[in-house]
């Protein structure tokens, strides 16, 4: 039965006697080998396996046969045994392994040796995967700080001590978990010799090892030693020492140790066995269950004990169908009808599940069964292997997650990006914005663009009557939004962003607010340049975002509502300048400059589209008498109340100027002579009948003229007209004189 159950096992055995003389390999070693167990036994294990006819590697078991472990790690030896590999898809051209010789002892003397070969390429090839996609998804994140983060977290967490050693072998690092396993604090070492904390029996075979790898680059090695804890006694370890150079001068050795007490321990418990095979099984890391032809168990291993909590007696002699206590009830289906293969005809199957163990801890775990008959085809034996996977799978789901979290990061970070440059453009268009009409083109195109916004208004603060009137609107009408009180706006009251969660029951809104909108949060911002208030902005939502998307969506928003109201106030400042700089300050009408740019601009119109221009220019009579007489505070009132008459009783379209002191120009395009003329004499007899003041009469004289009857350019015809003022002025004043008459 031992026989067939070490042939069951995915990990390969061979024994020796103390001459090496091969006395068994298993059913592993012979398929991965090509060789039979008849062909190699009784022959030298260099013979029968070339490839480890070197003295390095049949050093290794010289040091078996003097009593000594050995551990062959793939990752820091050279290949063992060269196996073909059974992967059709693999890189390596042969298997890798791990490897572990170990002495076989009776009665206290050493009596051969055993070989553990462990096969680790799909591991090897699974880590090479992860870690590339690891490294995929590092190099797409560019978070190297989190990565050391991460890396010094494992190192201050991980159940081994790790130690940093100059090259004169005094402790630089040692990572915290030195205080759980022997009971030391770290900063205690530090800055002392490593090699006072270690047996003397095992410092002096240290400084040998230290001082002839001294100065070499990438050295490793592997060994057992002990070291005093802090209750004074010698606690053992697996050490494995690797030297670096640290910029190519100075030799850095790092040290990981591993507590191996209970490995240890175990040992000596397997040096009394009398069973070599049993103590075979008891060491393995692979999950062994044996069941007799009845389906009931005969026998457990150590590692079954461990994954479920319990002991081996608990389980002896019931039915294998017990496992299925340990599994979770929406895979019980499944693994019900697998195990039940342990009864039947299946000779061989492989599936994966988790493990509940009485503790409570889940773990996964790879299975496989076995059945094992007799010459006359009858179930001898049922065999269940097993494999802990629960750090791969973990590890598989944590980087399935990890990458997932890293692509939402990146997505988060792509909108962020493309709202920046949304409104970089955005200040840079507003900035170049030159009137109110520019800005709500600006601002109706690139709102919407913002991810998540829905819906949204802007609504333009009315001074004079104190309301919010519809400006620009993003999801409706501007025509559909009745003007509001600025005093019902909760942003203007408190003067600040306001954010309303529409989620909520009875959510507390602005009443400018749209109920009509299905949206997750509302914002309410004022826009104000300095203390002048300029309006409101309202934006709706969709999508539910987290407290770093809002943060950041409320920063974009107050930087719109300040480069609008920076531009509106701008706007503003430029078209008051511009007012001040083509209006006369006394009468408000504009200026001889304007006036000037503007005639040549209708005169090229009438021109291009055949139509007249009249001219007429006021003068009041006596002004000067009436200066000298009332003084210039009531020659300006006089000033600015024929002003007054005249913008008040002419078209929008027409142009009125004060020309120079009491005289008046105004300009009527498209106005033919005679309405002119009549235009004219209604003016007079305005001015002459309003009481301006109550002793005073006020009278003007008036000259018209008319393009192209009077001249073919508007300074000919303004000089006709100021002919036609002279002709009135000398025939008696208070009059209209049309040019040439």
């Amino acid at each position: 039965m031992v026989v067939d159950i070490l042939n069951s096992i995915d990990i390969g055995i061979i024994q020796t006697n103390k001459n090496l003389e091969i006395e068994f390999i298993n059913r592993w070693i012979e398929q991965q080998s090509g060789k039979k167990l008849k062909e190699v036994s009784g022959n030298k294990l260099e013979k029968a396996f070339p490839e480890i006819n070197t003295p390095k590697k049949i050093k290794h078991y010289h040091r078996a046969l003097k009593g000594e472990s050995v551990v062959l790690s793939y990752r820091f030896h050279e290949p063992f045994f060269l196996f073909s590999s059974p992967l059709p898809d693999s890189p390596f051209e042969n298997s890798i392994h791990n490897v572990k010789i170990v002495p076989l002892f009776k009665e206290g003397s050493v009596v051969g040796t055993l070989t553990i070969v462990e096969d680790v390429t799909s591991r090897v090839i699974k880590d090479r995967e992860l870690r590339k996609q690891l490294e995929e998804l590092e190099k797409a994140s560019g978070i190297i700080k989190e990565k050391e983060e991460l890396y010094r977290t494992i190192v201050e967490n991980i159940g081994e001590i790790i130690i940093t050693l100059d090259e004169n072998f005094i402790i630089k690092y040692v990572s915290p978990s030195v205080s759980k396993i022997l009971g030391i604090e770290a900063e205690e070492l530090v800055g002392s010799s490593f090699l006072r904390l270690t047996h003397p029996e095992d410092s002096r075979t240290l400084l040998e090892s230290f001082t002839r790898i001294h100065g070499y680059k990438d050295f490793s090695r592997t060994c057992e030693v002990r070291l005093k804890n802090s209750q004074g006694e010698w606690q053992p370890f697996e050490m494995v020492f690797n030297t670096v150079l640290d910029g190519g001068q100075k030799g850095v050795i790092t040290i990981s140790l591993r507590d191996i007490t209970s490995r240890v321990e175990l040992q000596l418990e397997l040096l009394n066995e009398r069973n070599f095979s049993r103590t075979i099984i008891e060491i393995i890391p692979t999950i062994i269950v044996v069941t007799d032809k009845n389906g009931d168990i005969i026998k457990v291993n150590n590692a079954l004990e461990e994954l479920l909590g319990l002991t081996s007696k608990s389980l002896l002699g019931k039915p294998v169908e017990v496992l299925l206590n340990f599994v979770p009830k929406e895979e019980l289906e499944h693994v019900r009808d697998v195990v039940k293969s342990t009864k039947g005809n299946c000779t061989e199957l492989e599936w994966e599940n988790s493990v509940i163990s009485s503790s409570g801890i889940t773990k996964f775990v790879r299975w496989n069964t076995r059945i094992i008959k007799d010459y006359d085809g009858k179930v001898k034996y049922g065999i269940i292997t097993g494999v802990d996977i629960t750090d791969l799978t973990r590890a598989k789901q944590e980087l399935v997650e990890s990458k997932e979290q890293i692509l939402k990061q990146l997505k988060a970070l792509e909108e962020r990006t493309k709202a920046l440059e949304l409104l970089s453009e955005l200040n840079e268009v507003l900035m170049a914005c030159s009137n109110e009409t520019e800005i709500k083109d600006a601002l109706f195109h690139f709102i919407p663009l913002f991810s998540p916004l829905k819906a949204g208004r802007f609504l333009i603060f009315d001074k004079k009557e104190f309301l919010l009137r519809g400006w620009v609107c993003w999801g409706e009408s501007v025509e559909n939004i009745l003007p509001i009180k600025a005093s019902e706006c909760w942003a203007l009251k408190i003067f600040k962003l306001c954010e309303w969660s529409c989620l909520s029951e009875n959510p507390v809104l602005c009443s400018h607010l749209r109920s009509d909108v299905e949206c997750h949060i509302a914002y309410c911002l004022p826009v104000h340049h300095g203390s002048e208030t300029m309006g409101v902005l309202s934006i709706y939502l969709e999508g539910d975002q987290d407290e770093k998307e809002r943060t950041f969506f409320r920063q974009v928003l107050t930087t719109i509502a300040r480069t609008v109201a920076l531009t509106l106030g701008n706007v503003a400042l430029r078209n008051e300048l511009y007012e001040q700089s083509i209006r006369d300050p006394l009468t408000g009408l504009y200026n001889r400059r304007y006036l000037m740019e503007t005639m040549m601009r209708e005169h090229s119109r009438a021109v291009r589209k055949g139509m007249p221009i009249s001219v007429m220019i006021v003068d009041i009579d006596n002004f000067k008498e009436f200066n000298d007489r009332y003084g210039h505070v009531a020659g300006d009132s006089l000033l600015k109340h024929v002003g007054l008459v005249i913008r008040q009783h002419i078209r929008l379209s027409d142009i009125p100027c004060r020309y120079g002191g009491e005289e008046f120009l105004i300009v009527f395009p498209e106005m033919k002579l005679e309405n002119a003329v009549e235009k004219a004499e209604n003016l007079r007899t305005l001015i002459s009948k309003q009481a301006i003041f109550p002793t005073v009469s006020v009278t003007v004289s008036i000259g018209v003229a008319s393009f192209p009857e009077h001249g073919a350019t508007m300074d000919e015809v303004i000089a006709r007209a100021d002919e036609a003022l002279y002709k009135a002025k000398r025939t008696g004043k208070n009059k209209v004189v049309v040019s040439g008459k």
